[in-house]
């Protein structure tokens, strides 16, 4: 009796573990793109995106082995099948998982460019404070918000608060880089520029931003 209980208050604890996990993923979604350096609070403009940035993932990765180690210890001791598994088989004719795929690709090329970088140490941290973004260290928190997304929101209520999420962000993001372009920024002080940059650090990642948001209005 005592055993069913400790099995199933770890279930409740995995199960809540998932719900803080998909929360923290939706609060960078949301945090991330928004935050910003105004009024010179801080020296680099996107210093505190960056910073959030690290901070969830974190907590996400914190959240995932804890649940992984939960999920070990409730596993009852059965023979496991012997591994049969084909890369072609698994991905077959779905695009997400061929999605999945190029993205473990891509993630290990940038690992393995630090690795074998004159400066790894740099490469792993980034060496220009001023142009954060482009270091391992940045990419490894993007991977992390990438994997959750990716093997987290599986149900229909999770999609669509992924997808609320992205048009709220981005409609906030938008206004306000319409804001910009007709010269009225109180909170930033980036009135007047030649391209605007709404609340990222430049043209091409606030365009980009809204090239992801904008399919999902």
């Amino acid at each position: 009796m005592q055993s069913n209980n400790s099995h199933t208050n770890i279930s409740l604890l995995i199960n809540l573990l998932d719900k803080v996990i998909i929360g923290l993923t939706l609060a960078a979604l949301a945090m991330v793109p928004l935050i910003f350096s105004y009024f010179d609070y801080s020296a680099i403009f996107n210093e505190p995106k960056v910073l959030t940035l690290h901070l969830l993932s974190g907590l996400i990765l914190i959240c995932w082995s804890w649940q992984l180690t939960l999920k070990q210890i409730s596993k009852t001791h059965i023979a496991k099948p012997e591994l049969d598994w084909d890369l072609i088989k698994w991905a077959s004719n779905n695009p997400a998982r061929w999605a999945l795929i190029g993205a473990t690709v891509w993630f290990l090329s940038i690992i393995a460019s630090t690795i074998l970088s004159p400066l790894p140490i740099i490469s792993f941290y980034g060496g220009d404070e001023g142009r954060t973004g482009w270091n391992l260290y940045n990419n490894l928190s993007l991977m992390v918000i990438f994997a959750s997304v990716a093997l987290r929101f599986r149900t229909t209520r999770s999609l669509e608060m992924l997808a609320y999420t992205l048009v709220i962000t981005g409609t906030i993001a938008a206004v306000y880089g319409i804001l910009q372009h007709f010269g009225w920024d109180p909170i930033g002080g980036n009135e007047g520029r030649r391209r605007t940059i709404s609340s990222f650090g430049n043209t091409l990642s606030f365009g980009a931003y809204m090239v992801m948001s904008i399919p999902a209005t």
